[in-house]
């Protein structure tokens, strides 16, 4: 009884004992995305096997074939590829007459794209949990999640600065360092609200003056494609993640996509509440209205650099500030011109510090400064550079008002070696100041 394989919802196919393709169903023709006689006479293991299994199916086959016995049943799971080089995933029964391998086979593809999406999902779950521990959160996930979408091979992730422009913070498998000197803008980027698939990249930097950048570290010439899955906080722009793929032009698919608006949604609420609690931590540390440290930040820097200081054998100097006639402004004018006086003279202090330097808030009209590595001579030098910048009345509702203070010095190690001590020899050092009407005074002992 002949039986019409081609009217079977199920793969049919026979092997020679070389392997090749002697006959095969039109189910099969279907699955192969060839007709039937573009598939006769090809070698199954050069053609539909993929490189990473081809080797052991090899093996295999050839040693069922050489075992010659009349049947020899083979049953198992087999990953095939179709003209278009994608996976199909195949339940097979194999059956061995004589020389020639009789197969019957499942496409189990749905079942197991399936269970590898699930897989893929806890994946990315468990590296939004852990994500929350670590500290740069875009090397980190960037890194792993090139490990969970199959066709990535290199990443970038872009995000957002405060002058409103898109720099490289996270690369793999590219120059960062390079690239971090690349600015680009949201109309540059091109940005979706949906994850999407952007290929001939360099078309993107193409009257750009950061192409020839791109090319060399940013590789763009050799980009196939890329999937682009965008960073949106508050229904604005943050960034975007590129995950690229140099070897094929179909590498994502539509399991791809879905896992893209997983991670674009959990990492912008990671992105969203890590920003948050960083607002909160500085909010903390910093005073509300000059942005400068306040007392609690002020103490725990000063005690750093005492231990940085008396490691490296150093000078630290303690310059407390007292602004003069604060409390006659306030009355005067205000607490808003009060304020605003204030504001004015941390601006000015910022400016006129080194990098090295710390200053801050500690209360009411005092601040404090910790100069690192200086002299007497340094000191007087940065007071008076400060005293200078403020000779010049600020303006505040068309009155004009005058920044003055008095400041007091004390050095570690010479006047102690405890923050608590020398704050308070310093805070002495001002008020011989002030009661002497003079810019500065430096710490001379009881």
């Amino acid at each position: 009884m002949n039986i019409d394989f081609d009217s079977f919802n199920f793969l049919y196919l026979i092997l020679d004992k070389n392997g090749k393709i002697s006959d095969i169903n039109k189910y099969g023709c279907k699955l192969l995305g060839l007709p039937k006689n573009m598939i006769l006479g090809k070698n199954i293991f050069n053609t539909f096997i993929s490189e990473e299994d081809k080797d052991f199916l090899y093996i295999l086959f050839h040693t069922a074939i050489n075992e010659r016995k009349k049947i020899i049943q083979k049953q198992g799971q087999i990953k095939l590829l179709n003209s278009k080089k994608e996976c199909i995933y195949i339940n097979l029964y194999c059956e061995l007459f004589e020389n020639s391998f009789v197969c019957f086979g499942f496409d189990i593809t749905e079942k197991i794209k399936l269970e590898h999406l699930r897989d893929k999902i806890h994946k990315i779950n468990k590296l939004i949990i852990n994500s929350y521990k670590v500290n740069n959160i875009c090397d980190y996930f960037l890194n792993e999640t090139i490990k969970i979408i199959d066709g990535a091979e290199a990443g970038t992730i872009i995000m957002k600065t405060p002058d409103n422009l898109y720099r490289f913070v996270a690369a793999v498998n590219f120059d960062l360092e390079k690239l971090k000197s690349v600015t680009l803008t949201e109309d540059s980027l091109q940005l979706q609200k949906n994850v999407f698939i952007r290929k001939n990249i360099i078309k993107k930097y193409k009257n750009n003056k950061y192409l020839n950048i791109m090319i060399k570290y940013g590789k763009v010439k050799d980009i196939k494609s890329s999937l682009i899955i965008p960073i949106i906080i508050d229904d604005k722009f943050e960034g975007s993640i590129s995950l690229d793929s140099f070897t094929r032009e179909n590498a994502f698919d539509e399991d791809d996509f879905k896992l893209g608006e997983i991670i674009s949604n959990e990492l912008s609420q990671v992105i969203k509440r890590k920003k948050m609690e960083e607002k909160l931590r500085y909010m903390a540390l910093h005073d509300q209205l000059t942005s400068l440290p306040n007392r609690l930040y002020f103490y725990d820097q000063a005690e750093r650099l005492l231990k940085l200081a008396k490691r490296k054998k150093m000078n630290l100097a303690f310059v407390y500030i007292d602004l003069k006639h604060f409390k006659s402004i306030n009355d005067n004018y205000g607490h808003d011109a009060g304020d605003y006086l204030l504001y004015e003279f941390a601006e000015t202090l910022k400016k006129s510090s080194r990098e090295s330097d710390f200053p801050a808030r500690i209360g009411g009209d005092e601040f404090i400064v910790i100069l690192f590595d200086v002299s007497r001579n340094d000191v007087i030098n940065v007071i008076k550079r400060l005293k200078n910048k403020l000779n010049i009345p600020i303006i505040y509702e068309n009155v004009k008002l005058k920044i003055d203070f008095n400041c007091g010095v004390a050095f570690f190690p010479k006047h102690g070696e405890n923050v608590e001590n020398l704050i308070n020899f310093a805070d002495k050092a001002m008020y011989n100041a002030k009661n002497s009407n003079k810019l500065m005074e430096f710490y001379e002992g009881e």
